[in-house]
């Protein structure tokens, strides 16, 4: 009694799931026009048999025989269909499927023609028929799951196993009523005549179920399960479109994101079609679309579209506009017919508003870049331009000091001519050491700053510069306070000097008559701090953010007149080509501080050193602030 009761149960199971397939096929046809879902519905009209014999055989206008034969012939319906569904996406030869469908309607005419029991000839060229279509149909769905990925290559999988389910079905039906275990009445019954056939019966009807449940999923999938392969697939182009790099072009981006959408989907192509003020973008992945092809999903927009090929096996797209990006369709084409809706194309279009943002990212960054470029090549060429005009007015300059030199000893104190080549001299040297300070900041700006890293006793140098510079500070009655224990630091001697040295000259011309100067340096074990204060007029809040700005002087206008604005820029330069910086303290009407903070160890040049000139004289530079 119980496996009676189960294989009622199953009965009714598989009977109701066919009916669900055919309804939801049907649906969906009626909704979408989809081939797929008018053949999926096509496969399974018998299911509708079952009702259709019984209210025939009550009514009395069918007689159990005359149903039976119906049975078979309307069940010889699904192997021509089947083939068409997997035609639809894998190409199969037109006269293979005429065929076909020739046999088909050969062996229904017979079956309805011939009364039951039908000869044996004729189940077996049936029996033959359907298991023979069947298992062709199986390998061109595994066939063409093969070329696919992602849920496409599940669905078809699937559909090759529910098919492959139902060649089974059928073999283990004719055995069994071969051998005499079963029999399938016209009520589309099984009728068991042995103990085998209740496993003959249990098998054949849990195949019957497992056929509905994969043409379910595989071609008319409960919105469900099409939400969970769309929000996996989400989920992958998410990760995967924003591990770009933050440098790459829109292009490398457009085409990173179709080679996802096309890998997960695993469509034949994928697009994504742009257009801009005067031309129109495509970025492809797969098979190339043809013009008139993107013209036409340009113009659709938004639909499913019939891509013909000569190959006679056509692109069918699902085309819909991207939220994110102004006048962007995104095209999913597939060789015969994608398995991917319009609203799960959708799904994943959302994505292209990341990709979108990705883009436009990319573009600025590549503009960003060409700036760039172009910033360092103008900043390359002016320090070629510095280096060689301060290079060629070095060696006037010597002439013209040297000669100078020779007029001022070759004459009288009391002479004019005197005079007149002390003012040379002066003014020589000075355009010299500004012609030297230009040259060491293009170096030090190309980074081609040469530095000798020695011991240096600190103290010795700073007694050493104070004295060079004391007609200048007795001039100005300026004090003098100097705190600077025995320190030894590491840094080139002579770029050390020509720091300390600015920073000096500039304490001294900013520090009003009667004022002070004070040099202070400490040392720990990582670092080496000088600092050079004085009481002057100070620098604004406002103006301490230009002072080592280049050609940048800051304060009253008659003493942005005293110098170029090119000492303190030269200072920072080489503080940080030792590893160092300099920084600024400072308030109007206290006076400023700045500070040179070197390392323990400074960094090492191998290139040589600029060597002093003749005649170059220690008098300090004439950088003015900023």
């Amino acid at each position: 009694m119980r496996v009676v009761r189960s294989a009622e149960m199953l009965n009714f199971a598989a009977n109701g799931l066919n009916v669900v397939v055919l309804v939801a096929a049907a649906r969906s046809y009626a909704r979408t026009r989809s081939r797929v879902s008018g053949l999926t519905a096509l496969i399974f009209v018998p299911a509708l048999l079952p009702v259709t014999t019984i209210l025939g055989s009550v009514t009395g206008l069918l007689d159990p025989d005359a149903g039976g034969a119906l049975t078979a012939a309307i069940y010889l319906l699904r192997p021509p269909a089947e083939l068409a569904l997997a035609a639809s996406f894998r190409p199969v030869r037109r006269w293979l499927a005429g065929l076909v469908g020739a046999v088909a309607l050969i062996l229904a005419g017979l079956m309805l023609a011939i009364p039951a029991p039908w000869p044996d000839p004729l189940l077996l060229a049936y029996a033959l028929f359907y298991l023979g279509m069947g298992a062709y149909t199986a390998r061109l769905f595994v066939a063409e799951a093969r070329r696919r990925s992602g849920s496409s290559r599940f669905r078809l999988r699937t559909a090759s196993m529910a098919t492959w389910g139902m060649v089974a079905l059928v073999t283990l039906t004719a055995v069994s009523g071969t051998l005499g275990w079963t029999v399938a009445d016209a009520h589309y019954t099984y009728t068991v005549l042995s103990p085998p056939g209740h496993a003959v019966v249990a098998i054949a009807l849990t195949l019957e179920v497992l056929t509905a449940v994969g043409y379910l999923v595989a071609f008319v999938p409960p919105r469900s399960l099409r939400a969970l392969w769309s929000g996996r697939a989400m989920r992958e182009i998410g990760l995967r479109t924003l591990d770009s790099s933050p440098t790459d072009a829109p292009q490398q981006v457009w085409q990173r994101y179709t080679d996802i959408v096309r890998k997960v989907t695993g469509a034949e192509s994928v697009a994504v079609i742009r257009r801009d003020q005067h031309r129109i973008n495509c970025t492809a992945s797969g098979v190339p679309l043809l013009p008139k092809d993107i013209d036409r999903i340009i113009h659709a927009r938004a639909a499913v579209l019939p891509l013909p090929r000569r190959d006679g096996m056509g692109l069918t797209a699902v085309a819909v506009v991207l939220r994110g990006p102004a006048d962007a369709v995104l095209a999913v084409a597939s060789r015969g017919h994608s398995l991917f809706h319009q609203d799960d194309v959708e799904l994943l279009a959302e994505f292209g508003e990341v990709a979108a943002v990705l883009a436009e990212r990319g573009a600025v960054v590549a503009e960003l870049r060409t700036s760039l470029a172009t910033v360092n090549d103008a900043n390359e060429r002016r320090n070629r331009f510095m280096a060689g005009v301060t290079h060629e007015l070095r060696t006037p300059l010597n002439a013209i000091i040297g000669f100078g030199d020779i007029i001022r000893n070759s004459t009288p104190d009391t002479d004019p001519t005197h005079t007149w080549a002390e003012h040379i001299l002066t003014g020589g040297y000075r355009l010299l050491a500004l012609t030297n300070d230009l040259l060491d900041l293009a170096k030090a700006e190309a980074g081609h700053l040469d530095l000798h890293p020695e011991p240096v006793d600190l103290d010795e140098l700073v007694t050493g510069l104070l004295a060079a510079l004391d007609p200048l500070i007795s001039r100005k009655q300026l004090q003098v306070h100097r705190h600077v224990p025995p320190i030894r630091v590491h840094a080139d001697p002579i770029r050390l000097r020509q720091m300390l040295e600015n920073l000096l000259s500039n304490a001294i011309k900013f520090t009003d008559s009667g004022g002070s100067i004070t040099v202070t340096a400490e040392s720990t074990s990582s670092h080496t701090a000088i600092s050079v204060a004085d009481s002057g007029k100070g620098i604004p809040a406002e103006d301490q953010e230009y002072v080592f700005e280049e050609f940048r002087q800051v304060g009253p206008p008659d003493q942005k007149a005293a110098g170029t604005g090119v000492g303190l820029a030269l200072v920072r330069q080489v503080a940080r080509a030792h590893g160092g910086d300099i920084t600024l303290q400072s308030a109007p009407g206290v006076g400023s501080t700045f500070t040179i903070t070197l390392p323990a160890q400074a960094h090492t040049a191998t290139s040589p050193v600029r060597p002093a000139l003749a005649n170059e004289p220690t008098a300090p530079l004439s950088g003015a602030v900023g």
